[in-house]
């Protein structure tokens, strides 16, 4: 009798632990949906404009048709949280790879605002990969314009907590470019939403308060390009 409740206390103890590396195994394989803003701030970048003057003579202006970011670095500056009413998943805090001051890739340099044609380009930080393929022209006025490019999550290398983020899951890359006066510095700050900023054609709070982050203490050469 001991015997055979030996064996039944091991084959329990064994279903257990079969049960649990089952929960494991699932929750693994059940992505998580990407939630989050956070703001880029472009350090020491060369913008370069073309515009038409006329009327305005703003270099970023109602009459710009292209703008161009060399050089500079870029790095996380800031982040929202909660994000679109949820916490904020890519934020190391909640679980996420994301960490204010870690650097982050953006290969597309030219902005062109007359055709907003571009060729897709992935933006990478901390093992994600954001692909973008469509551009918006979000805002345009003397002394500010706001682009927007919309895409999806293409890569994770993260696996956080366990469980990969969602590929394919809709995001939007947003960049605001200002100038302090007609004459005066250009600055350019950039944000990431995921899932993507529900009305793109007018930003949300929670973006213009990162990008206002990304836009604190930033200064970048100009040169006029006419």
């Amino acid at each position: 009798m001991r015997a055979n409740k030996a064996i039944r206390c091991l084959s329990g103890a064994a279903l257990a632990s079969a049960l649990t590396l089952g929960v494991v195994a699932s929750a693994y394989a059940v992505p998580t949906t990407p939630n989050g803003s956070f703001s880029g701030a472009v350090l020491g970048a060369t913008i370069t404009t073309t515009y038409g003057g006329g009327p305005s003579d703003w270099e970023i202006g109602v009459t710009t048709t292209q703008i161009q970011v060399t050089g500079g670095s870029r790095v996380i500056s800031g982040a929202s949280n909660p994000y679109l009413g949820d916490p904020n998943n890519l934020l190391t805090a909640n679980g996420g790879p994301v960490t204010v001051g870690d650097p982050y890739t953006v290969p597309i340099s030219v902005y062109n605002l007359v055709t907003g044609g571009i060729t897709p380009f992935s933006v990478g930080i901390d093992g994600l990969t954001f692909t973008f393929t469509n551009e918006v022209v979000t805002s345009i006025s003397d002394g500010n314009i706001g682009l927007a490019f919309v895409g999806t999550l293409t890569g994770d290398t993260t696996a956080v907590a366990n469980s990969p983020y969602l590929l394919g899951s809709s995001v939007d890359f947003s960049i605001g470019f200002t100038e302090s006066s007609e004459t005066g510095t250009i600055s350019v700050a950039q944000a990431i939403d995921a899932p993507a900023n529900p009305a793109l054609d007018t930003p949300e709070p929670a973006t213009m308060t990162v990008l206002a982050v990304g836009l604190i203490g930033l200064g970048a050469a100009r040169r006029r390009n006419r």
